[in-house]
């Protein structure tokens, strides 16, 4: 894939989050009148989305390595989505 064609993704994603928050952000201060502090709530809706994309890469890196731990040819397929620096690192880390 292109550089261009990268950068035209990620604008166009940053455009669905913007719209996603909006929404988020109208239906708490529906739910909650009283919080008005705009940057606290986008501050928990990020956390929670950066959480949700942690979950999503460890369960990768989960199905990575034991895709690793299968015959060769499953291996080399592992090794190649996974670097082995990467690898060490987490299960250094306890993530795998």
């Amino acid at each position: 894939m292109k550089e261009s064609d990268i950068g035209k993704r990620v604008d166009e994603q940053a455009l669905k989050l913007i719209e996603e928050f909006k929404q988020h952000y109208q239906g708490y201060i529906k739910a909650h009148p009283e919080q008005t502090d705009r940057a606290k709530i986008f501050e928990g809706w990020a956390i929670q989305k950066i959480a949700g994309l942690q979950l999503i890469v460890f369960d990768l890196a989960k199905s990575i390595n034991a895709l690793a731990q299968q015959p060769p040819a499953s291996r080399a397929i592992a090794e190649e989505l996974l670097p082995e620096k990467l690898r060490k690192r987490w299960e250094e880390e306890g993530v795998l």
